[in-house]
């Protein structure tokens, strides 16, 4: 059985600024990612700047029936620990609003553990 945490945001969360405010935040709780990846199998070994660099790489982003091709920009990652793991995903659309989010998955152990610094921090 799994906790999970989501926060749906209509800010733009791309930037380095907010990924280093949420990889500071894990380890301050006492967890640690082990894995992250742009995309299922989530398979890269974890360092913080490759962390930043994929939360922050734009690609093509939401697609428009009317002109038939992609605009805008969209990002994310998707990262696993001990007993945890968590999907990060940003749009920018020039037509459609924004809606960016964050879900962090935790174990029931894990998230019993660390319920006070979680609670705290999010």
């Amino acid at each position: 059985m799994a906790i999970i945490m989501s926060i749906y945001t209509n800010e733009n969360i791309s930037s380095d600024i907010y990924a280093k405010i949420f990889f500071d935040t894990i380890q301050e709780i006492g967890l640690g990612f082990t894995k992250i990846s742009p995309h299922e199998p989530i398979n890269k070994e974890f360092t913080i700047e490759k962390a930043i660099e994929m939360w922050t790489l734009t690609e093509p982003g939401c697609y428009d029936d009317e002109l038939d091709a992609l605009i805008g920009t969209a990002g994310g990652l998707h990262g696993k620990g001990k007993g945890f793991s968590c999907m990060v995903n940003w749009w920018e659309s020039p037509k459609e609003k924004s809606i960016s989010y964050l879900l962090v998955s935790f174990q029931t152990k894990i998230f019993t553990r660390y319920k006070d610094e979680i609670m705290i921090a999010f």
